[in-house]
């Protein structure tokens, strides 16, 4: 007999979702759209509600296509109140509304939606271990951080959350239990693709994150742009930053918009990092409890961002332990700084402040020694003041 983990008496609904959906990676923005909605409506009330009235909200918000959505009047908004097919709240129609718009101006930027959030979890699925139940948390350091950005981009009903049922609902995390039938088919590898599930790929696909196979060797994308061509029957080219994942080196590589790169077969497991002995920093992997060693050229600036007992993934190649990849935001202790200035605002002069790792960030003069805060591993930048 299959093993669904979150499942208890027969439900072929919640079945379904289960076995066709649920941490299935997404790429397709009209899909996110379609989550977002479906998610916000979900406050509040259980997921089997929503997803029974899923076909009453396909109609009444034209598709999930969001440049329909994003054309709805204040007059079609009431008429959408008076629709038992949907849950009629106010505040959850307006968000799709006003959410469909978001998107459609993060498209314009960006060129998609997908590529905005994919970035808090380095291009490729965070695949968890968990147990049981019990141990998936409601929220995570990288759906805060989505949740942020969203909010700041103009979304609603995004809190962290909602964020991170989108999180699972779409890919970006597989929480699917370790005893579950699906976890195995979505772990990281081929199958997951680290975002991907093709051997192959065409260079207009390249995204941030993906790791190419490049002369038997790994290389991770970290910048993409494409050229369009100006003179008539030129060809697209693709512009591409990468980095080695065996000796850190980077080089820019360009494509013609019609070649094709190969993905690395490439595995990326959950892990907690033990210890520190001088240039030596040991991990344990959490699904085997085997422990493995990694020094501090490997892991470049992430040495100043790790403490002991954090959690964060490996990157394997061929079984070969390559390196980690660090949350996007870490709690850490300021060891160091200034005497805090009564009355200052984040609005302020920031002052510099040692941190128990040894690393130097730039900090609001409020903040004292000895408080935690969070901080941003992509650029080092102080998030927050932990409470």
């Amino acid at each position: 007999m299959e093993r669904r983990c979150w499942l208890g008496k027969p439900d072929p609904l919640m079945e379904a979702y289960h076995d066709t959906e649920w941490g299935t990676p997404l790429h397709d923005d009209r899909r996110h759209f379609e989550f977002l909605v479906l998610e916000g409506a979900q406050a509040g009330l259980s997921w089997r509600t929503v997803l029974q009235r899923r076909e009453g909200y396909r109609r009444a918000f034209a598709g999930f296509d969001p440049e329909k959505v994003a054309r709805f009047t204040q007059a079609r908004i009431e008429k959408l109140l008076a629709d038992p097919g949907i849950i009629r709240n106010r505040q959850k129609v307006n968000s799709a509304v006003t959410n469909a718009r978001a998107l459609l101006k993060v498209q314009n930027e960006l060129g998609s939606f997908d590529s905005l959030i994919w970035r808090f979890v380095g291009g490729s699925p965070i695949v968890n271990a968990r147990k049981m139940l019990k141990d998936i948390p409601a929220l995570t350091p990288e759906s805060e951080a989505l949740s942020k950005e969203l909010i700041r981009r103009g979304f609603t009903f995004v809190g962290p959350t909602i964020v991170y049922a989108h999180m699972q609902a779409c890919g970006l995390v597989n929480d699917h239990l370790v005893d579950c039938y699906r976890r195995r088919p979505l772990a990281p590898g081929r199958e997951a693709g680290l975002g991907r599930e093709e051997d192959v790929i065409g260079a207009t696909e390249i995204k941030r994150g993906d790791i190419l196979d490049i002369d038997g060797a790994p290389w991770q994308v970290t910048d993409v742009s494409v050229q369009t061509p100006s003179a008539r029957g030129a060809s697209m080219l693709v512009k591409v930053k990468t980095r080695s994942l065996r000796t850190g080196q980077s080089i820019a590589r360009t494509y013609r918009g019609n070649e094709t790169v190969d993905v690395a077969d490439c595995e990326k497991r959950p892990v907690q990092f033990l210890y520190r002995q001088e240039d030596e920093f040991v991990f344990m992997d959490q699904g085997n409890y085997e422990q493995f060693t990694l020094l501090a050229e490997a892991l470049g600036d992430g040495v100043g961002y790790l403490t002991d007992g954090l959690e964060l993934g490996s990157l394997l190649y061929n079984g070969e332990v390559l390196t980690v990849e660090l949350p996007v935001t870490v709690e850490l202790l300021v060891v160091d700084t200034a005497p805090a200035i009564k009355g200052a605002t984040a609005q302020a002069q920031l002052k510099p402040a040692t941190l128990e790792t040894g690393i130097e960030v730039l900090v609001p003069p409020y903040l004292t020694t000895g408080e935690r805060i969070k901080v941003d591993t992509r650029d080092g930048r102080f998030v927050e003041r932990v409470k």
